[in-house]
């Protein structure tokens, strides 16, 4: 039984948290009776399962298909930089269901594991080309915020933040109604 052993950097040089992450992909990766990047045996497995469905082989795949998709991302979190973990949860979790819903449709059972492989790509293209418009507030422009001295209550802080952001996501989309004038209500 060999887990996912392959990382883009010596784990001595990764942050606490993703040394976790990747110790606790492993032991999930270790349940698997063959290599995670054996796409043969997946492939083998995928259309053993599709042929006649059973529990054991619904829960390699489906421990498979999870255990690959969790590397993916936490390979290219790694090797990027400026990704929050809270987006690493989501993204998995999107990419997860995505599979799930689609995987039925599958023309060709014997390519299930490239078919993984392409649908965790292109989701991640788009993920990371949406992300280039969502704006967030870095640490800088918060304390900046902070700084301001026209007596802003802290409820009223909140919803100028609020504003703004809702303000700039519909700029970036496009969207007209999103991005129409702020209504803005300061003091009490």
């Amino acid at each position: 039984m060999n887990g996912c052993r392959r990382y883009p950097l010596s784990p001595r040089t990764l942050p606490m948290s993703l040394k976790i992450e990747l110790q606790s992909l492993d032991a999930l990766a270790s349940q698997l009776p063959f290599h995670l990047d054996d796409t043969s045996e997946v492939n083998e497995v995928y259309c053993s399962y599709r042929e006649r469905p059973h529990p054991s082989t619904s829960y390699l795949i489906e421990l498979w298909t999870y255990c690959y998709i969790r590397r993916y991302y936490l390979v290219k979190f790694i090797s990027e930089s400026g990704f929050r973990s809270a987006e690493l949860d989501q993204v998995v979790e999107r990419t997860y269901q995505k599979i799930e819903r689609s995987r039925q449709q599958l023309e060709r059972n014997d390519r299930y594991a490239q078919w993984v492989s392409v649908v965790c790509k292109n989701t991640y293209l788009n993920f990371v080309t949406r992300r280039k418009y969502v704006t967030t507030l870095d640490c800088e422009s918060a304390e900046t915020i902070d700084q301001l001295e026209i007596g802003i209550s802290e409820d009223s802080g909140a919803l100028f933040l609020a504003a703004i952001t809702f303000y700039s996501r519909g700029k970036a989309s496009g969207n007209p109604q999103l991005s129409g004038v702020i209504p803005l209500r300061f003091g009490r």
